[in-house]
């Protein structure tokens, strides 16, 4: 007979399934030919031509579709399998973090229903590649390993296999640091043991960050042949080769519009989310500032680096937040259930 701890893993198995099918439909309808131009874009990654060279070292995703399409008829049907894998994989790893901070059954629905709902806002063609997948599955176990009280080594080996899929996942290091000096700041006089497992997360967050630069830079060199995207995308022309370009102008520009501009896609909703997103970040960092203070000003920083080198209209970039977007809703739920329990007594 199954306990209930495992009729519970069950029911949070069958449901990322389903939703992970659901969500994949919902892909497939919205994109239609863009799906394909995905696939091309992660085989471009494996044959060294990437659409621009800041993408080259995004070998993880691409790597994972090619060890498993010898067991489909293409390439394309192993991307088909690699996506709902990995869309099942996100929605089961939000169902766990929701039973890790509430430990009930309605914490691990809403965690769910907020991830798949943040999901499909964030979808907008004509892009979603293969190494978005894996980046909500690097962040969602990170905000795991945060809730779960993690040593700094789990967060390194996360660094270092993550750094493989998108170099964002050097955030996680920056989080270290800031992590470091938090329990520096709010410990005020912290103990022998205390002091030397601070400085060893800083020195190994440190390191990590650099590290990670060095690696994302090292795999480019080595695989990099050709930046296609100046010859495929003709509308921008004369920007190929470079890493990051600023688009706070433009990211203004759109945000304006969006305001003052009735569109039937109601763009203004992203900037909503984005509002969202910060309010939590600082929510969490108030409810528990001992544990969360380092992740929100992390995911703050984050948000910040993505609204200044991403563009605003292309809403995959912000899919880094929505770990954080399940946190936020159920440590600010759990905080107010807390506050009402308290009033009553």
């Amino acid at each position: 007979m199954l306990n209930t701890k495992h009729r519970h893993a069950l029911l949070g198995l069958a449901l990322s399934g389903f939703f992970a099918l659901a969500q994949f439909r919902l892909i497939v309808l919205l994109f239609r030919q863009d799906y394909g131009r995905a696939v091309a874009a992660a085989a471009g990654i494996l044959a060294g031509r990437p659409h621009w060279r800041s993408f080259q070292a995004r070998v993880l995703a691409p790597f994972l579709i090619d060890r498993v399409s010898p067991l489909f008829p293409s390439f394309l049907d192993a991307h088909v399998f690699f996506s709902i894998v990995t869309l099942a994989v996100m929605g089961y790893l939000a169902w766990r973090l929701g039973w890790r901070v509430g430990a009930t059954l309605g914490a691990a629905m809403l965690a769910l229903f907020v991830f798949e709902t943040s999901f499909s806002l964030l979808l907008a063609p004509p892009w979603l590649y293969a190494w978005d997948y894996l980046d909500i599955i690097v962040f969602l176990v990170f905000v795991d390993f945060v809730v779960a009280g993690k040593s700094w080594i789990w967060f390194v080996g996360l660094v270092a296999i993550g750094i493989f899929s998108r170099e964002s996942a050097a955030f996680i290091a920056v989080w270290m640091i800031f992590e470091a000096l938090s329990r520096w700041y709010f410990a005020r006089r912290p103990g022998v043991d205390e002091e030397r497992r601070e400085r060893a997360m800083l020195i190994a967050g440190i390191v990590t960050l650099v590290l990670s630069a060095v690696i994302v830079e090292a795999v480019t060199r080595a695989l990099f042949i050709e930046e296609v995207g100046p010859k495929i995308f003709t509308d921008v022309a004369g920007e190929g080769g470079q890493i990051y370009a600023l688009q706070i102008a433009k990211n203004f520009h759109i945000a304006i519009n969006s305001l003052t501009r009735f569109q039937y896609d109601v763009p203004f909703v992203i900037l909503i989310y984005v509002g969202v997103v910060l309010v939590l970040a600082f929510g969490i960092m108030r409810a528990d500032r001992r544990r969360y203070f380092a992740l929100g000003l992390t995911y703050i920083a984050r948000l910040i680096t993505t609204l200044v080198f991403g563009l605003l209209s292309e809403t995959r970039i912000f899919v880094e937040q929505i770990p954080l977007v399940i946190l936020g809703t159920l440590v600010l739920t759990s905080h107010e259930r807390e506050a009402r329990e308290h009033t009553k007594r």
